[in-house]
């Protein structure tokens, strides 16, 4: 490969990889907000119980169903790990997370995982200990990955136009290296610049 051949390609890399980043970074940003409102549910529910609440009262009062609904919910858990009341129903029953979740989330403070019960119901869940239990706050992972399609598609078309301009740029500076250099040479801020204004 010669020498022409490895600046197009190492260009259009540069260009890839930089338009990678910015689709991770946007998809990262969106995840992290998966997250709200639920740690803000944790914790005011956990600030709750310890000031001796009722663990009814700290749940939403509306019951969803996770496969429809995309409200946010609730689940508490006793110290054995049993639902003691929940704000969500799947497939007419309270569906409950791994024993692996509620250890981790016990061990490390709280857990942020995506919890998946059933084929097609995903959700993104804040897991916290308290005392007598755990507190699990959730929501639907539907508009999220919804969102996540259309910055994939807008990111994908974006890269697509830039490597066409971009490939066309560096090839036509390559093939004619005299002529740009030439241009350049000619601007007007090339010819003035460094000149010191006399007064």
């Amino acid at each position: 490969m010669n020498r022409k051949k490895l600046t197009v390609v190492g260009c259009l890399l540069g260009i890839t990889i930089f338009w990678l980043g910015i689709y991770i970074i946007g998809q990262q940003i969106r995840r992290q907000k998966a997250n709200q409102p639920q740690i803000i549910m944790v914790e005011t529910a956990k600030e709750k119980l310890a000031n001796g609440a009722e663990i009814t009262s700290v749940v939403p009062v509306k019951t969803i169903d996770m496969a429809a609904s995309l409200e946010p919910f609730m689940i508490i858990f006793n110290e054995n790990g049993e639902v003691a009341t929940a704000s969500v129903r799947l497939d007419g029953k309270t569906p409950t997370v791994p024993k692996g979740v509620l250890n981790y989330a016990k061990s490390k403070g709280v857990d942020k995982i995506t919890w998946q019960p059933k084929a097609g119901v995903r959700n993104a869940i804040v897991v916290k200990p308290y005392p007598h239990g755990w507190i699990l706050a959730g929501r639907s992972l539907k508009q999220v990955e919804t969102e996540e399609s259309k910055w994939e598609k807008i990111t994908l078309l974006i890269w697509l136009v830039t490597e066409t301009g971009g490939y066309l740029v560096i090839k036509k500076v390559l093939t004619k290296p005299g002529k740009i250099k030439n241009l350049i040479n000619n601007l007007p801020l090339k010819k003035n610049f460094g000149k010191r204004r006399r007064i």
